[in-house]
């Protein structure tokens, strides 16, 4: 067991920022160090600064250069060897974690004896070798003393490029200092699971957390699979299932503070990524209510025909709870203005008739998405109180959207879309809410501008709305609510009640199986990342198609099937269908004759599309290429 331990902390916030998650994985490096050097990337604040002063013994602010290996080479060579030689151990981490959630010295116990260590092993996979992983690294005594560990640091370049910095420092350090006869170990041990086959690298801290952490005690959570919508981190090669196991987990069996991921969060984060990172969506019962809460209904926009609906609808609800109906063309900005001073209940339910109320759609599509909002709002008595106990038990729910829909013509409506709004959303947050985290590109949680809101969140929306001095619409209005929000440290979700959702759950899983039976069809695909390469290529084979057909004058579709039914929409001026063999195949195909390839006249002016199964594509191009058209077709 090491006597003297050394500690290299890297740090990096864009805001420069120190959350007290950091701190306290700081506190708990004390505990097992006799020196902790706290390496920013970037300057710090008096007050940030003043944050560690009784968890860090030295601290260095340095500009961001060569990532975090950068600053671990600058430590170690400004110290010099003569330094290292002082210590037993040197502890190389960062803040890309949250934890721990045991004593560390545990871990230094168990893994005693190996000249380096770290706590997980990526088995490497293609042109990846199996390598510790670098956010949480121990060298022992024989290599921290040795010449060949200093002089790895004090060669290594300043990489400036991130990939140049994962091949000659991430991936190659494991194998280096193995060759040169030092022992390593990591202390997750997940080989039953690592040896399982697989196509990707397996992280097993991103694919295995659950595994990580209740069967190999992995003492940490790291914060990148919480980045959802990271490429490496999509749904083929990342269970969602399995991130948040391992989250109930770490609730259930340990004595850490929640609160301190929480806060990170929501600080980094927008309301968009939240969403989805963290699964901020939420089914509500309406049954088996046992409280009774005080809440506020407001309607605005409401015509009278939708506003005699909802009394007769949702009678129960208006008569049990307070109710305001704000009148008719007019918005939530200038119906707010009107509210400031006004008291306000803990929990406000606001309901925009104008997210159904849609001059351009049927009674049928507006009737869709009057349910879509209303039955996830305000169901009935029980699910309202529902809701507002919700809010009383987490206490980090700021607002609750209702879900997008996909009935009629609202099926492209999205939880998760951009808005027309966006440079108008950047200026406001830039003025006013600087300190919540956004989208620039305008990806908002929701178009809606009907919702659930803490009262204290709309009081101080009320108030910060006065101050703006010009009239902006509902869905401005709204996303700076979210943004508020999250600045007061609430972040917003979607609400569904359970009865709406046994409907719409199975809408949607028609709509996915009629996709997936479509591209069946187009190709071959076994996880959601062949699939989306399936589906790109099919979409750049339209303006391929588009492009192909602009060059003749005469086009005809080689196949019958469900390929060329699906290809043909995309023909601007289709001449006919032509197929290998008539037997079997029908005389026409949406009122395209449909003659043997064989008996189709060539001519310069003809262009032939290839659409047909992956199974037939092959042996019909052979055909093609063998004859006079060989130059002039193409395959989707």
């Amino acid at each position: 067991m090491a006597d003297k331990r050394l500690a290299i902390f890297v740090f990096y916030d864009p805001q420069g920022i120190i959350d007290d998650y950091v701190t306290y994985y700081l506190s708990k490096i004390k505990e097992v160090v006799q020196h902790c050097i706290f390496v920013s990337q970037g300057a710090l604040s008096t007050d940030q600064f003043d944050k560690i002063r009784d968890v860090a013994d030295e601290i260095i602010q340095r500009a961001n250069e060569g990532y975090d290996a950068g600053a671990i080479k600058q430590i170690i060579v400004d110290h010099g060897k003569d330094y290292l030689d002082d210590y037993d151990e040197l502890l190389i981490t960062n803040d890309s974690v949250y934890g721990p959630f045991y004593p560390l010295s545990d871990c230094f116990h168990k893994m005693s004896g190996y000249d380096f260590w770290g706590m997980t092993k990526n088995p490497g996979a293609g042109s990846i070798p199996e390598h510790l992983q670098s956010f949480f690294m121990v060298v022992g005594e024989r290599m921290l003393h040795s010449r060949e560990f200093y002089d790895y640091w004090d060669t290594m370049p300043y990489y400036k490029d991130f990939n140049d910095l994962l091949d000659n420092y991430e991936f190659s350090f494991t194998k280096k200092f193995e060759s040169l006869g030092y022992s390593w170990k990591e202390y997750v041990g997940l080989d039953d699971y690592l040896r399982m086959p697989t196509k990707y690298t397996i992280n097993p801290y991103y694919q295995l957390l659950d595994e990580a952490v209740r069967v190999g005690k992995f003492p940490f959570l790291k914060r990148k699979p919480f980045s959802y919508s990271d490429n490496f981190l999509s749904l083929d090669r990342f269970s969602r299932q399995s991130f948040f196991k391992a989250i109930q987990y770490v609730e259930n069996n340990y004595d850490y503070d929640m609160n301190l991921i929480w806060s990170n969060l929501i600080r980094t984060y927008p309301a968009s990524k939240l969403l989805y990172n963290c699964n901020l969506r939420f089914l509500i019962d309406n049954r088996n209510c046992k409280y009774k809460h005080k809440a506020l209904i407001i309607t605005l926009n409401f015509s009278s025909g939708w506003l005699e609906r909802l009394k007769q609808q949702y009678f129960d609800v208006i008569h049990e709870f307070d109710f305001m109906d704000g009148g008719t063309d007019t918005n939530w900005y200038e119906f707010f203005l009107d509210m400031e001073g006004k008291e306000l209940p803990e929990y406000v339910c606001c309901i925009n008739g104008r997210d159904f109320d849609l001059n351009e759609r049927s009674y049928a599509d507006c009737e869709s998405a009057f349910f879509a909002c209303l039955d996830n709002l305000i169901y009935d008595t029980e699910f309202v109180n529902n809701i507002c106990q919700k809010f009383e038990e987490d206490t980090r729910i700021g607002m609750l959207f209702p879900p997008g829909y996909s009935d009629g013509k609202s099926f492209n409506s999205r939880d998760i879309i951009k808005t027309e709004d966006a440079l108008e959303l950047n200026h406001l947050h830039r003025e006013f809410f600087s300190d919540a985290p956004w989208n620039e590109d305008g990806e908002v949680i929701s178009l809606s501008t009907s919702w659930w809101v803490r009262g204290d969140v709309l009081r101080k929306a009320v108030e910060s709305i006065s101050h703006l001095t010009k009239t902006i619409n509902d869905v401005v209005t709204t996303q700076l609510m979210v943004m508020l929000a999250q600045a007061s440290g609430y972040y917003s979700g979607i609400v569904e009640c359970t009865r709406y959702h046994e409907i719409e759950a199975n809408n949607q899983r028609y709509y996915l199986n009629r996709i997936k039976q479509i591209f069946a069809e187009v190709g071959e695909y076994s996880d959601f990342d062949e699939f989306m390469s399936l589906a790109n290529r099919y979409l750049s084979h339209q303006k391929k198609i588009r492009d192909f057909c602009g060059r003749y004058t005469h086009v005809f579709i080689y196949g019958a099937g469900e390929v060329a039914r699906n290809v043909m929409p995309y023909v601007p001026k289709l001449d006919g269908i032509v197929v290998s063999d008539s037997k079997g195949n029908p005389a026409s195909v949406a009122d395209k004759a449909v003659i043997r390839f064989s008996d189709l006249e060539y001519s310069e002016d003809i262009g032939i599309i290839v659409a047909v199964s992956e199974r037939y594509r092959s042996q019909i191009e052979d055909a093609i290429k063998a004859g006079w058209f060989k130059s002039q077709y193409i395959t989707v």
